[in-house]
């Protein structure tokens, strides 16, 4: 069972563009929540693909992350390419980050799986 089993493509999709415009924006998990004024654990979740953003939601991220609502939502997009194009943006430290929370979120892969 992997860590995204039953969730649904668009969530997975959302996580990982969140977890990259944070990134990019050079804020932590718990800046980001305070500044949209959104529960650190309901942050979490959405970056970990598992919540389900609403429209209030995608409104206040965007506004505190200081980009428009769609690009948390498009999906015309690979999500490879999408995560080339934010890795390109950010510098190597917050890569590194970026890379780490993108393992971790799919820890429950299990051990030594690709």
């Amino acid at each position: 069972m992997t860590a995204f089993e039953g969730v649904p493509a668009i969530h997975r999709l959302f996580g990982i563009r969140l977890i990259g415009l944070r990134h990019a924006a050079g804020l932590s998990q718990a800046a980001l929540a305070a500044k949209a004024g959104l529960d650190p654990d309901d942050l979490a979740r959405l970056e970990a693909g598992v919540g389900e953003p609403t429209i209030e939601t995608v409104a206040v991220l965007a506004e505190a992350l200081n980009v428009r609502p769609v690009e948390l939502v498009r999906d015309d997009e690979d999500p490879a390419q999408i995560l080339g194009d934010l890795l390109k943006r950010v510098s190597p430290e917050q890569r590194k980050e970026m890379i780490a929370a993108i393992e971790a979120a799919l820890g429950a892969r299990g051990k030594g799986k690709n």
